[in-house]
Parts: structure tokens; C-alpha cells; sequence
């Protein structure tokens, strides 16, 4: 999942996202500042929206 999909989802609200995510506004700001959210955090707002939101397919770096 991407930043700006986690704010369309919270009404493009930074502060309304970190406030029903559990997260501060500033780490809302940082995710979008990078265009991206750590994958721990993506599978936490997986759960905590329901898999509305889904996290991004881990890539392990392995490869045969």
C-alpha cells in the first residue's frame, strides 16, 4: 500500500490517519515524505482496517 492510499482512505486527513491508526501525525508525514510505509506497519493497517487496505507482498531477496 502507498501513503496516499492510506489518506484517500482517511479522508486525506494526516492527522485523522495517525489518530485511527495508532501513530502520530509526523510519522503519517514521514511515510509520505519517502512514498512508502514499512511493511510491519502495512500489515498492522491491514488488520486494523479490516484488509481494506492491503499490505504489499513481502520480497524476501532471495532468489535460486
Amino acid at each position: 500500500m502507498t501513503p496516499q492510499q492510506v489518506l484517500k482512505h482517511y479522508d486525506s486527513s494526516t492527522t485523522f490517519a495517525g489518530y485511527n491508526l495508532g501513530y502520530s501525525e509526523a510519522a503519517v508525514k514521514k511515510w509520505l515524505a519517502e512514498d512508502r510505509i514499512p511493511h510491519r506497519t502495512q500489515v498492522l493497517i491491514e488488520s486494523i482496517t479490516g484488509g481494506k487496505l492491503k499490505a504489499d507482498k513481502k520480497v524476501t531477496g532471495k532468489s535460486k
